[in-house]
């Protein structure tokens, strides 16, 4: 058995066991995994048995105000290798090597939490969505540029250590996929189709959000309910897991890994 980061060669088995695993077009998909602004085969890791790309997973870098975690996706394994321990294995290496490199906190997001209980983790959060209370006739006609983004996420992120930092890799990949940052007061409201996971500076309120009527919140339930977003009837979509962080992170899902 080995365990590594794959060579480049391996990069599309890789992508094809991603999307064998979780039912993805291959196609489609393709275009999005070597286009991300963030891909990096470094960050691609993999259980070989007897030669063979059995379990997979992926690492995103991630810097808070008390220091450096990571955070695991798509960790899928072939499904007549299941059972086995691989995934478990494959995600136990990829902690040890990480906290040899000064990422000391694993965040992940799960629909079942068992595996990774079984692997130190624990639920310290869910994500939650909604459609938002709206109130469209307060909308502005402003869209914010990215300086004024950035200065402005900045200035909300350096108030808590545990909120999440983006480097300029992250601003990159937080532009890569279509958002409008709409002005509302002193902060703004990101919005992406009718999809909400980004707010700053916006106080909840009895008459709801200056976004259009049909619009979904998805947020961390602590972040959402620290905001006094107002979301009607939400549901929990995913747990939030964690294995040696110092305290509950703090991030919208515009960063989620």
């Amino acid at each position: 058995m080995e365990i590594r980061t794959i060579y480049r060669h391996e990069a599309e088995d890789f992508l094809r066991l991603l999307c064998s695993v979780f039912g993805l077009d291959i196609e489609r998909a393709r275009t999005v995994y070597y286009s991300e602004p963030m891909f990096d085969l470094t960050r691609k890791w993999a259980l070989f048995e007897q030669g063979d790309m059995v379990s997979i997973c992926s690492t995103a870098p991630l810097e808070f105000g008390w220091g450096k975690g990571y955070g695991i996706a798509g960790v899928a394994t072939v499904k007549h290798f299941r059972g086995h321990g691989f995934a478990s294995q494959l995600l136990s290496h990829v902690h040890a090597q990480s906290i040899a490199n000064q990422e000391t906190a694993a965040f992940l997001f799960a629909h079942n939490p068992t595996l990774y209980r079984n692997n130190g983790f624990e639920v310290v959060d869910e994500v939650i969505r909604g459609p938002l209370l709206t109130c469209e006739g307060k909308r502005s006609n402003r869209i914010l540029g990215s300086q004024d983004i950035e200065t402005l996420y900045n200035a909300w992120a350096e108030k808590s250590p545990s909120r999440l930092r983006r480097n300029q890799s992250r601003w990159k990949l937080w532009n890569w996929n279509m958002k409008l940052a709409q002005e509302v007061g002193a902060g703004y409201v990101c919005v992406e189709g009718q999809s909400c996971r980004e707010a700053i500076g916006v106080e909840g309120s009895e008459d709801g959000w200056p976004v259009e009527a049909g619009t979904e919140w998805s947020g961390l339930r602590s972040l959402t309910e620290t905001m006094c977003v107002p979301v009607l009837h939400p549901i929990r979509h995913l747990f939030v897991m964690s294995k040696g962080a110092p305290d509950r992170m703090q991030m919208f899902l515009t960063d989620q890994f």
